[in-house]
């Protein structure tokens, strides 16, 4: 058997250490320390005005688009209720349905089993072109005599009406301030 002598360590001399490649081993231009801080390049400044600028631009593009907004509804409102009564052909002198207060009311009467009024045919035309919405529709025909006045609203409208058998219902439609 062949027996290998571990007592003498004076001989040993460890492995010499891995090549370095070539592109790590260049010379480095920096001082030592330099190369360990973090240096942010140079920004220009900024003008202290551009935030406050940009903010009161954006908040007159606002303002501007629900100016307009605004005046597009009151020149649409000031029409629609006549528009809806022109488009329906009731007569300008009906003294059933009728556009009131400058444009911003349309009253409606009924035709009922004591008294005279518009058909309702001409009311459900002006509900058509004035689009309530189909929930508001069923509670104005299903409302009965106990129920009172009801109330519902949709867009820029609010409607109140009543019903009675012997006097028809009672229809007003006003333009509100959508708030």
């Amino acid at each position: 058997m062949h027996h290998h002598d571990h007592t003498n360590l004076n001989n040993y001399s460890p492995p010499p250490p891995p090549e370095i490649p070539a592109y790590k081993n260049q010379a480095s231009t920096t001082p030592p320390d330099e190369g360990r801080k973090y240096q942010r390049p140079r920004r220009q400044k900024r003008n202290p005005l551009l935030i406050p600028l940009i903010a009161v631009s954006v908040l007159a593009l606002v303002m501007s688009a629900l100016y307009l907004q605004t005046l597009f509804a009151q020149a649409q409102r000031d029409t629609s209720f006549a528009e809806a009564v022109e488009t329906c052909d009731v007569s300008e002198t009906s003294p059933y349905i009728e556009v009131a207060d400058d444009g911003d009311t349309l009253l409606m009467t009924s035709e009922g089993d004591e008294s005279l009024g518009a058909p309702i045919t001409e009311i459900a035309c002006v509900f058509v072109e004035l689009e309530v919405p189909s929930s508001i529709i069923n509670r104005f025909e299903t409302t009965r005599a106990l129920d009172g006045t009801q109330t519902g609203t949709w867009d820029v409208y609010e409607a109140t009406w009543n019903y009675h058998p012997n006097s028809g219902s009672h229809v007003t439609i006003t333009v509100v301030d959508p708030d």
